[in-house]
């Protein structure tokens, strides 16, 4: 189809409109906010999240399929959409060890993330701190991956000595 000079130029009015839209809003490695809907969307990569790759790469490569990440809500329903004003996070690691399993559950409030300005006129500025949150969840996955893979190693020069 072919476009007229007024169709591109509305065309690119709206993009115009638009980028500045998406630059009131922010992307992570992990996320991106939806400021209008109060949400907060996990990104996904070749059809696993992104934090999910990210958590893996500081685990052994052998280990890396017996570990899943899940986002939940408050009622325990996977998510990947999060209405922060109305529900709480839960940040779920799976580990299937083989002779058992284990979960590691945090529980992330977004009134933890929120951070509080008032100016001379006693004006109230409340907004979330999205670079805090993106920090939280990399300094969790990160200390969490490095013990994970410590007791990985353990174990598996435990079952090499039993040979």
């Amino acid at each position: 189809m072919e476009r007229g000079k007024k169709t591109n130029f509305i065309l690119r009015q709206f993009k115009r409109k638009t980028k500045q839209i998406v630059r009131k809003d922010f992307f992570t490695e992990f996320f991106y906010i939806n400021r209008e809907r109060r949400v907060i969307e996990f990104l996904p990569l070749d059809e696993i999240l992104a934090i999910e790759h990210f958590f893996k790469e500081f685990l052994p490569t052998e280990f890396r399929d017996f570990i899943e990440i899940k986002i939940l809500n408050d009622v325990e329903e996977e998510i990947n959409t999060w209405y922060f004003d109305n529900e709480n996070l839960v940040l779920l690691i799976k580990i299937n060890w083989g002779f058992k399993k284990q979960e590691i559950s945090i529980d992330i409030a977004i009134e933890n993330f929120i951070v509080t300005a008032i100016d001379e006129n006693n004006q109230i500025l409340r907004d979330v701190d999205y670079v805090l949150l993106n920090d939280y969840f990399i300094s969790f996955l990160t200390i969490q991956a490095r013990s994970l893979a410590e007791t990985y190693k353990k174990l598996h020069n435990k079952s090499k000595t039993k040979k």
